[in-house]
């Protein structure tokens, strides 16, 4: 399949329209129905459903779609890893969960910045599991996150960045007047988690299974689900800067940590050269220290 298609492909998303992705790609539209055509008998199937007002995409075509964008992204990553080979220049992928400790991260780009002015550096954010899976696609070449990892795929680097187990509530709950609680003030609390927690068995024993009443994928729509009064958010502390809800402590629960994490395979020159500033700054420097 050529890449030139994908292209067509999502430029006809992109304008719902045969002629005007046509007129956009620079081609006759007889020209891109055609390629659209054959582009449907190799996929085995139809990617649109066609209207006169708009084109609209087929289940199969959703998923193509998704894997349309990430075959060019990772193809354009591969192409720009190619020209790494002789300076440090390039771009380089960073997910990370949602954390307070930004700022601190970012430190740590800007000063691998000054030593290497051409990289460029685009962080994205998502759970635990799309971003994995990205890494694992290649999409991204590093992931920062919060816990251990699986030391059988990745390699990584602890950062002396840490978070507290607590909950979320809002201003006017009746534990909203604590400073710390512990597990017998939520014992009968309609309780809310993430779904990284739940799935990885991270939830405190002492929550009661029947007492979970819902899941969140990200903190700000736990928030969102706290401050519409669906219940309390078991959550990692962040800086809450929101009125109506007040983050509490849970007493004798461990600190959590963050890492910074990338494959156990070849790596880039660029990547390479990152890694190697990291453990650098983990001897030198305290503040990367686990």
């Amino acid at each position: 399949m050529e890449l030139r298609l994908l292209h067509y492909f999502l430029a006809i998303c992109k304008e719902g329209n045969l002629t005007h992705a046509a007129l956009q790609l620079h081609i006759s539209q007889p020209a891109l129905s055609k390629q659209l055509k054959e582009l449907e008998i190799e996929v085995g199937g139809p990617l649109f459903i066609r209207s006169k007002q708009k084109m609209i995409l087929t289940d199969k075509g959703i998923l193509f779609k998704q894997r349309a964008k990430q075959i060019i992204a990772l193809t354009e990553k591969t192409l720009d890893e190619m020209h790494q080979e002789q300076d440090i220049v390039g771009n380089l992928y960073i997910g990370t969960g949602h954390t307070d400790h930004l700022s601190k991260i970012l430190k740590i780009i800007h000063d691998f910045q000054v030593i290497h002015p051409h990289v460029k550096f685009h962080l994205t954010s998502g759970d635990k599991y799309t971003l994995l899976e990205q890494i694992n696609q290649g999409l991204l070449d590093f992931g920062i996150f919060i816990r251990e990892f699986d030391k059988t795929k990745y390699d990584g680097i602890p950062l002396n960045l840490t978070n507290q187990l607590g909950i979320l509530v809002s201003s006017d709950h009746h534990l909203a007047s604590k400073d710390i609680i512990n597990a017998q003030d939520i014992e009968n609390e309609a309780i809310i988690v993430s779904r990284q927690a739940l799935n990885d068995g991270e939830v405190p024993s002492f929550i009661n299974e029947d007492h979970i009443i819902g899941t969140y994928d990200l903190p700000e729509i736990g928030k969102t689900m706290v401050k519409e009064n669906l219940g309390i958010a078991l959550i990692i502390d962040n800086k809450n800067t929101d009125p109506l809800l007040k983050f509490i402590p849970i007493e004798h629960m461990p600190q959590f940590n963050w890492y910074i994490i990338w494959k156990k395979d070849s790596k880039t020159k660029l990547q390479q050269t990152f890694i190697d500033e990291l453990y650098k700054k983990e001897t030198e420097d305290p503040k990367l220290k686990g």
